[in-house]
């Protein structure tokens, strides 16, 4: 219900400090293992996704270290996988009196997908983990106002790092 609630309105400032208290966005990270009929124009496709909340105890090592644990248990080593790395953002629009906030939530399920600028594709590797992690960590605020450029909102900042990553499987957890 809480994502209804985040999808359909804006927010004031006091809303989205207590949104951000709540578990979904304060939890360090969250996992799902999801299996798709249709996702990104392929079918029967089992996607393990990572979430990591940017928050004071964040760091890339730690997410590395995670999703090298993760991965190697779900994967073989050299897997091909499709990776997507996406960002849940904090928007608002400071001219709105009162400033009126947005949490854009990454969406990693989307069926169409431009796969050419959103995928990457790589062997799984405890080196290519690196420089996925690399990858999601290098932003600029900047690089997120494409998006918006033609709304009145501009990106405050990262809320999360959203990873999807498919490949086959050695093993499948519930």
């Amino acid at each position: 219900m809480l994502s209804i609630f985040i999808v359909n309105m804006f927010l004031t400032e006091i809303d989205i400090q207590y949104i951000l208290q709540k578990s979904f966005f304060s939890n360090p990270m969250t996992e799902s293992d999801l299996t798709y009929q249709f996702y990104r124009n392929r079918k029967n496709i089992e996607l393990y996704t990572a979430r990591f909340n940017i928050i004071p105890s964040f760091s890339k090592e730690t997410m590395i270290a995670s999703l090298q644990h993760s991965l190697f248990e779900r994967y073989s080593p050299n897997t091909p996988l499709h990776v997507n790395i996406m960002h849940d953002l904090l928007l608002c629009d400071y001219n709105a009196t009162p400033n009126s906030f947005y949490i854009w939530r990454a969406n990693s399920n989307r069926t169409v997908f431009d796969m050419d600028n959103t995928d990457i594709k790589m062997d799984l590797t405890q080196d290519n983990i690196i420089k996925c992690c690399n990858s999601a960590v290098n932003y600029s605020l900047n690089d997120f106002d494409v998006f918006f450029h033609d709304s009145k909102v501009i990106v405050v900042r990262v809320l999360s790092i959203v990873l999807a990553f498919d490949g086959k499987r050695i093993n499948t957890r519930s």
